[in-house]
């Protein structure tokens, strides 16, 4: 009886290492292949929006306008996008980096996509358990041709989903709240 426990418990043990072994592997392969499939965005220019929110914005030249964004001036007086100002934010470091290449601009692009790649893998796993699953989930997520704009053309459209999708989880996670949200409703 003890020795047939301590089986199970072993055999338990080494499912949840392969399983989180393969969590790793799994998700840095999506990893990987998502870089290689949206890495050309990297080659690409300022196009539509980018336009407007970035090469003709005087206001992302100046970081002393964080205030402005932060307290809701800017959005009064009907700079681009400051209703939402964690975008303009970040615009202003890539600007602080890069100036107006727009090299800088599309790699913080992709790198948001691929944390919220990870994310969209963590939540499945806190989910459904799986790893499969998760992988499954962060593989629709980082092909879906929602995305294909927001990360190859015109980053600002998905930007705010993606800090939604970061502050929502980040919001979640010291409570240990990694459900849906819909408990309680019918």
């Amino acid at each position: 009886s003890h020795v047939a426990s301590e089986t199970i418990r072993g055999q338990r043990l080494n499912s949840e290492k392969h399983d989180a072994g393969w969590s790793l592997s799994g998700a840095a392969a999506l990893l990987a292949a998502t870089f290689v499939i949206h890495v050309p965005v990297v080659g690409f220019d300022f196009v539509y929006d980018d336009l407007q929110t970035i090469e003709r914005n005087g206001f992302l030249a100046h970081p002393s306008n964080l205030g402005s964004l932060a307290d809701g001036s800017a959005a009064r007086n009907g700079i681009v996008d400051s209703e939402r100002p964690l975008m303009p934010a970040t615009l202003m470091i890539d600007r602080a980096i890069g100036g107006l290449r727009p090299w800088v601009y599309h790699v913080h692009s992709l790198l948001w996509h691929l944390a919220c790649v990870c994310l969209v893998m963590w939540l499945a796993l806190q989910i459904f358990g799986n790893p499969m699953t998760a992988w499954v989930a962060g593989l629709v997520f980082s092909i879906h041709p929602a995305h294909a704009e927001a990360v190859r053309v015109d980053r600002f459209v998905a930007e705010a989903e993606r800090h939604f999708l970061v502050q929502q989880v980040i919001g979640r996670v010291p409570r240990g709240d990694v459900g849906l949200g819909l408990e309680g409703q019918s």
